[in-house]
């Protein structure tokens, strides 16, 4: 019994130690501050390199490059950002083995404000992070600025 009692807690080591969520919060969170840096200065090309595109992964790069786009055009660049929640989860699936880690920032553009939701994975054994998912969400996405509805429903009613 003091045996597998002494074997399990040295496993118990050995497991935390391998995972630390603090450094790999770090260091995801160094890995997304390129992205917005990038973003910035209108770095398409060097963004798109940091998003996972490989075929079985499901999302393709032009896609990414056209999310990007839409985004930038609707929205503007990033000018600022603050981290306000993170998540590390590891895991272990038929994909593969590794880490992910779930960033939440509030984000100012040139002309409105937001949320983005970014998701990067490493891969166990590796120290190379890509950005897997990423939400964008921001209240100027769903309203047209210079739609006429837009202004009219914030024009009181002056009809007796």
């Amino acid at each position: 019994m003091r045996v597998r009692s002494l074997t399990l807690f040295l496993a118990t080591l050995v497991v935390l130690s391998a995972c630390n969520p603090f450094a790999e919060e770090s260091a995801a969170e160094a890995y997304v501050t390129k992205m917005f840096s990038a973003r910035e200065v209108g770095e398409t090309e060097k963004v798109l390199l940091m998003y996972d595109s490989r075929p079985d992964r499901g999302t393709p790069r032009e896609t990414w490059s056209n999310m990007l786009v839409a985004i930038e055009n609707k929205l503007g660049r990033p000018t600022s950002y603050k981290l306000t929640n993170w998540k590390v989860m590891l895991a272990s699936n038929a994909v593969g083995s590794g880490t992910f880690v779930t960033l939440q920032y509030a984000v100012k553009y040139e002309r409105a404000e937001g949320t983005e939701t970014i998701v990067v994975f490493k891969p166990r054994g590796t120290s190379d992070f890509r950005i897997v998912g990423h939400n964008f969400n921001s209240q100027a996405l769903l309203f047209d600025q210079e739609s006429p509805r837009a202004t009219e429903s914030k024009t009181p009613s002056t009809s007796s």
